[in-house]
């Protein structure tokens, strides 16, 4: 069904920019929310009616991954990473080295002992 809705201008600019940033097209979004008011007030009058939650679950799913689109990015949640190789970080690592770690030749006579370990246990969980 084809319907035509006439805004005041300041409303249509805010669904515009709205469906925008949803990623929706204008009459995407005015669907969907004439819709949720319109099943809003179905739900609450005659439960039986609604639509089925095969939809409602797509249309949750849809709203939801749409809402974190649009959210902005959280400049307190961005860290800048080293890189592998970084000069700076490498040598921050040679001055303060993590606490309880191996000299190079510790873990060289580690490792093959570790190793050794592993393939042991790998060869005791095998089936016979």
């Amino acid at each position: 069904m084809s319907v035509t809705i006439t805004l005041a201008e300041p409303l249509a600019e805010v669904l515009k920019q709205r469906a925008n940033e949803l990623d929706l097209s204008v009459d995407e979004l005015a669907a969907q929310l004439l819709g949720d008011l319109l099943l809003g007030e179905l739900d609450q009058t005659l439960p039986d009616q609604a639509e089925s939650s095969f939809d409602c679950e797509l249309s949750s799913l849809e709203e939801t991954v749409a809402r974190i689109r649009a959210l902005p990015p959280e400049p307190a949640q961005i860290k800048r990473g080293a890189k592998v190789g970084d000069k700076a970080y490498i040598a921050e690592l040679l001055a303060n080295p993590p606490q309880g770690s191996m000299t190079f030749a510790e873990w060289q006579e580690f490792w093959p002992k570790f190793e050794a370990e592993l393939k042991a246990l790998d060869l005791a969980a095998m089936p016979t």
